[in-house]
This record gives structure tokens, C-alpha cells and sequence, in this order.
């Protein structure tokens, strides 16, 4: 909806031909020429450093992770210190640019 919204106001249509739900198949399509794809930079990054693909960031989309538990178990520790390692393995991640730019300072 976001997508639909920013183009609606930049007065681009959009047309949505396909709809895959694997990455290495709509990289395929991109790479074919059959359309443009909305990816992960995550997963996007070594082709637009190789430049096989050009992009450009979507800085209006805010994309939220969550690590979903059991609801009818207890947290362990285990699971609690294995929260807080991806929590920082993300933050490391976001810090070299892994998840896209990095934060700018200030």
C-alpha cells in the first residue's frame, strides 16, 4: 500500500503482472527484463555492487522485525540471550550497511 500511495502521488501507475513470493525467481524476472521488483537490500546488495542491478532506496517503507516465540511456553534463558544476539547481529549488520545505508551520524 505504501508502494501503491507513493506512486499514486508521484503520479506513476503501476502494473503488477506477476506476483512471486521467491527472491531468486524475481531477481530472475528483473534480470530477464520482465519488470522491476521491490527486494530486501539484504538480498539485492552483491547484485547492485556488481552492478547487475541498479537501485533505489524506498525511504518512506519502514520494514519492522520480529522474532516470534511459542506464546504457551515460558522465555528460557536461552531464548532470551539468543534474542539479544540477533538483536545485535542485526544492529552490526544495519551499522555495515548489510540492511542497506548505514545511519548517517547526527
Amino acid at each position: 500500500m505504501s508502494l501503491d500511495r507513493a506512486a499514486a502521488e508521484a503520479g506513476v501507475a503501476v502494473t503488477v503482472r506477476y506476483e512471486v513470493a521467491g527472491i531468486d525467481v524475481l531477481k530472475d524476472f528483473v534480470d530477464r527484463g520482465l519488470g522491476y521488483s521491490l527486494l530486501p537490500y539484504s538480498s539485492s546488495m552483491a547484485d547492485v555492487r556488481a552492478r547487475r542491478f541498479r537501485a533505489a532506496p524506498m525511504k518512506e517503507l519502514a520494514i519492522t522485525r520480529t522474532l516470534v516465540r511459542r506464546a504457551d511456553k515460558p522465555e528460557t534463558p536461552a531464548v532470551a540471550a539468543l534474542a539479544r544476539e540477533i538483536q545485535a547481529e542485526i544492529g552490526r549488520m544495519i551499522a555495515a550497511g548489510a540492511f542497506g545505508d548505514p545511519p548517517r551520524p547526527g
